[in-house]
Parts: structure tokens; sequence; C-alpha cells
């Protein structure tokens, strides 16, 4: 410290002091305080905004660096990064921006945005985590990852797998008794934030404030049809009637059906498994010893069949994107019941 602020420190010490038995002085301290203290916060405040900024220029270097590091190092961490291999990814990036319009902007590759986007929904990153990842501001990233969400979104029809019925030559030993079957369907629960006077309706029976997401596989595990947003307390029923009855829904060939539980009706294009008669896998487990007679046979072979749903379901969530076992926490349903 120098002489002059050491003097200036004395005197102000000093006056501060004199102030403390003058009424006016007292004022004119208190004001000064006020003054001294929104200083010192504007600066702080300043200071901290600054070291979070980052310059388009000083990272690009690491930017370039953490990009290899997680698409080009090997497919092994590629795919422990981002859920995908190596070519995958790189099909993906295609897509996005072939069918969907994705594009590479004046600061960002599509690369690093698809990228950002997997990062999130692969391992539930907050957007804090995400921005000193990619040295990016947290705008940028939530700005990226909608725009890479609305372009997956508008190449549904890319992703989705055409129906093909089982052939009589089918020699799937699960799927070979239903031939003409073109897969199977389910309902799953994810998790969503709603307001508070909402939270009725999206409450399932086991309490979870959840949508009741409708979903249709064939027997590669590949999705076939996709309908979220329905209410967690709506009726498997009644979300696939809702399902069939949209103008461009969901549609069952003549002669064809998919294999469900009983949780739907047993009808055209729906085959479901008889009633009070053993049925899910964990019941023949248990040491009953196998099917005694013919409806206990179809329902077995029913359920090994239709089990792939389920398959589906738990490898989406708890293998591949760590994101919908904690969705209340990201998604919101806006007033219309619509969730993104």
């Amino acid at each position: 410290m120098s002489h002059i602020d050491s003097r200036f420190e004395e005197i102000l010490l000093q006056w501060i002091g004199d102030s403390l038995f003058d009424p006016l002085g007292r004022v004119y301290h208190h004001a000064l305080t006020w003054i001294i203290a929104h200083f010192l916060i504007s600066e702080t405040t300043a200071l901290g905004v600054r070291t979070c900024r980052y310059t388009v220029n000083s990272g690009i270097p690491y930017q370039i660096k953490n990009l290899h590091r997680l698409v080009s190092l090997s497919d092994s961490s590629c795919l422990r990064n981002l859920r995908m291999d190596r070519n995958a990814f790189g099909r993906l990036c295609y897509i996005l921006e072939h069918s969907g319009g994705l594009t590479t902007t004046k600061h960002v590759t599509m690369s690093e945005q698809v990228v950002m986007f997997l990062s999130i929904i692969a391992h539930h990153k907050k957007n804090c985590v995400v921005k000193h990842d990619f040295l990016r501001s947290g705008r940028t990233v939530s700005k990226h990852f909608h725009a890479v969400l609305n372009t997956i979104y508008k190449s549904t029809h890319v992703f989705l797998a055409k129906a093909i019925p089982i052939a009589d030559d089918c020699a799937d030993p699960r799927w070979r008794w239903f031939k003409g079957c073109l897969g199977a369907l389910d309902g799953t629960f994810i998790d969503v934030r709603v307001p508070e006077i909402d939270k009725g309706r999206y409450r399932t029976r086991k309490g979870q404030v959840a949508v009741n997401v409708l979903g249709v596989c064939n027997p590669n595990m590949q999705f076939i049809y996709v309908l979220s947003g329905w209410e967690g307390s709506a009726a498997d029923s009644r979300v696939l009637r809702d399902a069939i009855h949209r103008p461009h829904g969901f549609r069952v060939p003549s002669g064809n059906y998919y294999l469900c539980d009983n949780g739907y009706a047993n009808a055209d294009g729906f085959l479901t498994p008889y009633r009070s008669v053993r049925y899910h896998l964990q019941e023949w487990d248990r040491g009953h010893g196998g099917p005694q007679n013919p409806r206990e046979l179809f329902n077995l072979k029913h359920s090994s069949a239709r089990n792939v749903i389920e398959r589906v379901f738990g490898l989406l969530k708890a293998v591949t994107w760590a994101i919908l076992l904690t969705m209340a926490n990201e998604s919101h349903i806006d007033d219309k019941g619509s969730s993104r």
C-alpha cells in the first residue's frame, strides 16, 4: 500500500470516528457506508460475471480437444460418453443435417451441438456442468440443446422403424408362433414437473407425477410408434384409442396385429392373453412347473414375445438415457398438455 493510500485511510478513519459524535456526521457516515457497500457488491458481481464468461477465440483449442476426446478417440469411449459408437454418431449428424435442417452456427459446430445434447440426455448432466465441460455459456448450452431437440422432433419419420409382419418361415422361437404379428405395445411412465394445480391429473396409482407414454416396437427392439403427453392417471387403453383416432396416428394394417397385455381390449389388430391364467414370466419361475393346459401354453408364448417392449423400456431408461429416470427435474408440461 502506498503512502498516499495509507494517509487517505488514516483521514477516512478519523473522519468516521469524529462523525459518530456529530448528528449530521452520523447521517454522512451511514450514507458513505451504503455507498461503499453498494460499490463492493457491484464490483464483486461484475467480477463473478467476468470470470464465468469465455471469449470465443480463447476456448477454441480446448473445445476441439474436448470434442475429439468424446467422439474420435475410440468407439468404446464414444459409446461410454454418448451412448453410441462413432459410426452411429456420424449417421445421426447426417440425418439431423439433411432431414432436420440442423446447421453449424457462427461459433458452434453442428457436431458440438449434438455432443452437448447427447451428454445431457445420456448422463443427465446439468446446464452448469455442461457449460463448464464445453467452455460455453449456460445460454448457449440451452439454446443448442433445444435446437437439436426440435430437429430430432422434425426427423421422427426417419428414426421410427417400419412394421414388418412375422413371416411363415420365422425361426425365432419366441415369434414363430405369431404369424402376421408386427410387434408389441405397452405404456410406461416418465416423471415430469407440472404446476401444483395439475398434479392430481398426472399422478399415477403409485403416486408418481408422470406422463403415460405409449410405445410400440418390432421384434428387433426398434420403435415403430410413440405417443407422449397423456396424464399419468389415464388408462393405457385410453391412450391407445387416442393414438388410433389421430389424423396421422397409429395404424394397424388389416390382417396384422400387435401383442399387448390385459390393460388393452382384445380386438382386431390387438392380441391379449387369457385372463385369470398365469401370464407374466416371473410367475413361471416360482416352481409351479410348465404349462398345464393350452391356455397356459398360449400365455407363456405370448408373454415371452411381448416381453420385448418391456426390455426396450428398461434399456431406454436404465442403460441408455439416464435423464428419463429423473425427468421431473427437466421436463415441463405446458398449459396445452404437451410435453417436450
